[in-house]
């Protein structure tokens, strides 16, 4: 167990024989003035208490809406089932996004970090092309 728990642990225990203690106080007919009394000295020592508090989960909201990319981002590529893919688009170049881009792309544009080296397709890329259309 860690520190906090322990202290946690504590201050929960603490907490809950303060709380017996005020109904127990409660049931004596002591009078107005004693009980105020009582009462507000078991209300300080409750405040007093400073143990470390559980902290809240983070909640994912599954209902927001979903990020919208605008489509000069958007890959140029169509996908295998006949649609336009929607991702990212990583490369200005071959204006493609990770996935559709081929192995040499990808390793010219580890190279260039996105700086344009003068060639706008490879080989490769311009039949893929001409497939597509």
């Amino acid at each position: 167990m860690t520190k906090n728990n322990i202290e946690l642990g504590l201050g929960i225990i603490k907490n809950t024989i303060l709380d017996n203690l005020e109904k127990s106080f409660k049931k004596l007919d002591l009078g107005k003035e004693v009980d105020a009394l009582i009462l507000e000295v078991i209300e300080n020592e409750k405040a007093a208490d400073e143990y470390p508090k559980k902290t809240k989960k983070k909640v994912i909201n599954l209902d927001r809406p979903k990020r919208e990319i605008a489509p000069e981002n958007q890959c140029q590529r169509i996908m295998k089932n006949g649609q336009r893919c929607h991702g990212i688009k990583t490369n200005n170049i071959t204006k493609s996004c990770w996935g559709h881009m081929t192995a040499t792309e990808k390793e010219e544009h580890r190279m260039s970090k996105n700086k344009p080296s003068g060639k706008k397709h490879s080989v490769q890329r311009q039949l893929e092309d001409e497939a597509d259309e």
